[in-house]
């Protein structure tokens, strides 16, 4: 076997790796800044979830704790990000209702999440240049960025999981770092039950790395065990002081996740990934395939456990649609195995970079790559039209034109009469109709539809593969239309 001769890897000065980290972090910031102020909070019906933070910023301000609990625990499902937006609710109450106080303070999870990458390939070994290139190339992941304007919950859990990640994977750990990857591990799922599969990886992981002896691996178990449990048995009873029982909560949630095709378990992380990053995806199974193709004794436990979360995570799906039909895997759902991809392809890239003769020309080649699709794939979120926004748009042109308030909401109906004007589509689209109704007037106004025009949106919700190819025809436009007299 040919030996592909190493050449000694760029070493940046400390100073240099620090401001570049500090440019990647400025850059992303500013991005998802500009993006939440681009509008689309309440697009997606689960972003609803945030009014009742609210409602309970509300209570807290006028004194009545025990109504504010009752609201916070009324729900099993993602009970934790309630908790969270009662932050950003604070805020409101002191400045004025606005969508994009909440939106910013989600994103800066996303932010966070981009530093945690650059800490966990430093906590496994790789150097300050691998997690440079880790987080750098998390940051131009689209499918980290663009839910960065909605209010959801799944930046925040991976934060909560990622930080659980890092606490476990110290080397050498008592007790103490154990109950902190159960407590953050919780919390985690605590925030969106969507990623337990990212969860039971850190668990496995944190038991299994650095395994000793007998001893050390019980005893990782058992305190990593108590501090999940200790934390899920203590909002279990906080539940049940205000009358919601969590785990009967969490088994009848559990049996909801079932709109769309349990079969697409296996083809649909890869479908979403594609949509979402296009050819970020091939460069990151070409890095990860070289990184595993070229690895080294001595960094092999790095690579394995980075691809090995990944396979977890997409196994975890395979299983659970397609053999247990119990949950059917959604776009969000996909984006939990993106920090592991990422991590690894920073691995293969390093190496790359490492090799004699070409290795600094072709990381320059790839880097200016994965620049060039982010930048294509970031362009897209920037020029989505949402049905508010559009709504405000045909109320500046037409001052007659004066929806209700919940037009835009997912329970509206598809079609509605606004005074002298019909509304078409102007809201989300769920479930599809069976027959889609004429056009009866002049239109007026139109803008390509957000599900039509983003199409990673049609990744959410259970849309089948016959539903996700009709946004881009007859369902493509919001439109206003004079109706005829």
């Amino acid at each position: 076997m040919k030996i592909i001769e190493r050449t000694k890897p760029l070493q940046l000065p400390i100073a240099v790796q620090h401001i570049l980290l500090a440019a990647v972090l400025i850059v992303s910031f500013l991005l998802r800044w500009g993006l939440a102020f681009q509008g689309g909070q309440f697009f997606n019906p689960d972003e609803y979830r945030y009014l009742y933070c609210r409602e309970v910023a509300r209570d807290i301000q006028k004194g009545d704790y025990a109504a504010a609990l009752t609201e916070l625990t009324r729900e099993a499902a993602h009970q934790g990000f309630k908790f969270l937006g009662v932050i950003p609710a604070m805020v409101e109450l002191k400045r004025g209702e606005n969508s994009i106080i909440p939106a910013l303070f989600f994103g800066l999870f996303s932010l966070i999440n981009i530093a945690l990458i650059w800490f966990l390939a430093l906590r496994l070994g790789g150097d300050k240049t691998e997690a440079l290139l880790a987080s750098f190339l998390a940051a131009a992941s689209n499918t980290l960025f663009y839910y960065s304007s909605h209010l959801f919950p799944f930046d925040p859990a991976m934060t909560f999981g990622l930080l659980a990640l890092y606490i476990g994977l110290r080397r050498e750990s008592g007790i103490w770092t154990s109950m902190l990857t159960g407590i953050f591990g919780f919390l985690a799922f605590f925030i969106y039950n969507g990623y337990w599969a990212l969860v039971g990886f850190i668990f496995i992981v944190h038991i299994l790395y650095a395994f000793g002896s007998f001893t050390r691996l019980i005893s990782r178990t058992v305190f990593a065990g108590l501090g999940f449990f200790a934390t899920l048995l203590l909002l279990v009873w906080i539940n049940g002081q205000f009358g919601n029982d969590l785990m009967q909560g969490y088994g009848e949630f559990s049996d909801t996740i079932t709109n769309g095709n349990f079969s697409e378990g296996a083809i649909l992380p890869f479908e979403y990934l594609w949509t979402a990053e296009h050819f970020l995806l091939i460069v990151w199974l070409l890095l990860i395939s070289y990184a595993i193709v070229m690895i080294s004794r001595s960094d092999s436990q790095r690579v394995i456990i980075w691809v090995g979360g990944a396979l977890f995570i997409y196994a975890c799906f395979v299983i659970s649609s397609m053999v247990l039909h119990k949950f059917v895997v959604y776009g969000r759902l996909v984006r939990e195995m993106v920090p592991f991809l990422v991590l690894a392809s920073a691995y293969g890239l390093r190496m790359i970079e490492g090799s004699k003769r070409w290795g600094h020309l072709i990381t320059v080649v790839i880097l200016a790559v994965v620049i060039l699709q982010a930048g294509l794939n970031f362009r897209r979120p920037f020029l989505i039209i949402y049905p508010l926004n559009f709504a405000n748009q045909v109320r500046k042109v037409y001052p007659y034109f004066k929806p209700p308030k919940n037009m835009t909401y997912y329970y509206t109906s598809n079609v509605i009469d606004v005074g002298p004007y019909k509304a078409y589509y102007i809201k989300y689209i769920f479930l599809l109709p069976d027959e889609v109704p004429p056009v009866d007037g002049k239109i007026l106004m139109s803008a390509e539809h957000p599900l039509s025009s983003f199409p990673p949106f049609r990744y959410e919700d259970g849309y089948a593969p016959q539903e996700r190819i009709a946004f881009p025809t007859s369902l493509s436009k919001m439109m206003v239309v004079q109706t005829n007299p």
